[in-house]
C-alpha cells in the first residue's frame, strides 16, 4: 500500500500526457516503444522508492559526449558524467578520472619494482587528450551552478550561473533521439544561441554543461559557441550507500580565478608567478 502511495502520482501524471498528447499516443503504438517506456518508468519509479530516505543517495548516472571546436580546432573531445540525486547534480570529465587512474597504476608498478621506484618512460599517447577540464556543480535548493577547476595546487570554484527555467524558450519541434521522443528548445544567454534537445520521459530538469530547466533531461544540445553534447546512457543507480563525490573546492570570486589561471600560465612560461596575486577562499565554500 506504501509502494502505490509513492507510485500513484507519477502514473497520474505519465497516463494523463499519454491520453491527451497525440505525439506521445504515436510513439507509444510501436510495441517494443511500449516496453522500453514502460520498463523505464518502473525502474526510475522504484528507484525513487529506494531513495525514499537518503537524500544524498545518487538517483542516476548520465554519460554524454562532449566536443567542443574554437576557430576549427578540437579543444574537447571527451565522455563526461552527469550524478543526480535529489539536491544537486555534478558534472565531470570521464577522461580525466581515466588518466588519473592510469598514473596510479604505473605509481603502483614503480613502488612494487625491485630495483626501485621508476615510473618508466612516459608517452603522451599514453593518456588521453582534448579533455573537459572543468567540473560543474548545480545546487537545486540554491539555484546556482559552481564552476570547478583545478588551478596550481587545488581546484577553485566560483558562482557562474543561476538556475532558471525562464530562459528557454519551447518550440514546436519534435524529433525521435537514440529511440526518445524529444522537443525543441533554445535559449539565448548573451551573444551565444543554446538548442536543447529534451525528454520529457525522463523526469529529470537537467543536462549536460550549466545547461538546466527544462522539463526532462537534455538529450542533445548544441552551441553557437562550439560546444556540442549529446547522450549516450542513463543508468539508475541501485546502490543507496553510493554518493556524489565532489572535488574539494575553494570558492572564490570569477575574476581571483581567472587571475589564478593568468598566474598559473606565467608560471609556467617563466617560473614565477608575476603579481603574487592568490585565490583566497570566500565565505560559503565547500
Amino acid at each position: 500500500m506504501a509502494l502505490l502511495s509513492v507510485i500513484q502520482p507519477f502514473l497520474l501524471i505519465i497516463f494523463k500526457k499519454w491520453l491527451h498528447d497525440k505525439h506521445y499516443c504515436s510513439f507509444l503504438k510501436n510495441r517494443m516503444s511500449k516496453k522500453l517506456f514502460f520498463c523505464q518508468l518502473i525502474s526510475f519509479l522504484f528507484s525513487q522508492v529506494g531513495y525514499s530516505q537518503n537524500s544524498k543517495s545518487i538517483i542516476a548516472s548520465i554519460k554524454y559526449k562532449v566536443n567542443f571546436t574554437r576557430n576549427k580546432q578540437v579543444v574537447i573531445d571527451d565522455i563526461c558524467q552527469l550524478d543526480i540525486d535529489k539536491n544537486k547534480s555534478y558534472f565531470y570529465s570521464l577522461g580525466e578520472l581515466e588518466n588519473l587512474r592510469r598514473i596510479q597504476e604505473r605509481v603502483s608498478k614503480a613502488e612494487s619494482d625491485a630495483n626501485g621506484i621508476n615510473l618508466g618512460k612516459t608517452d603522451s599517447k599514453d593518456f588521453l587528450h582534448d579533455l573537459c577540464m572543468f567540473k560543474i556543480l548545480k545546487d537545486y535548493g540554491q539555484k546556482k551552478a559552481i564552476f570547478i577547476q583545478y588551478i596550481g595546487r587545488q581546484y577553485l570554484g566560483f558562482v557562474r550561473d543561476s538556475l532558471s527555467d525562464k530562459r528557454w524558450k519551447i518550440l514546436k519541434g519534435i524529433s525521435k533521439i537514440n529511440g526518445l521522443l524529444c522537443r525543441e528548445a533554445v535559449m539565448k544567454k548573451d551573444t551565444t544561441v543554446i538548442t536543447a534537445w529534451f525528454c520529457s520521459d525522463i523526469p529529470f530538469h537537467d543536462g549536460p554543461l550549466a545547461y538546466y530547466g527544462l522539463p526532462g533531461l537534455i538529450i542533445k544540445a548544441s552551441s553557437t559557441s562550439g560546444f556540442e553534447t549529446n547522450l549516450i546512457s542513463v543508468t539508475y543507480n541501485k546502490d543507496p550507500k553510493r554518493e556524489i563525490e565532489i572535488a574539494n573546492y575553494a570558492l572564490v570570486t570569477e575574476a581571483q580565478l581567472m587571475r589564478a589561471a593568468t598566474n598559473q600560465k606565467a608560471a609556467f612560461k617563466n617560473g614565477k608567478i608575476p603579481n603574487g596575486d592568490e585565490a583566497k577562499q570566500i565565505p560559503n565554500g565547500h
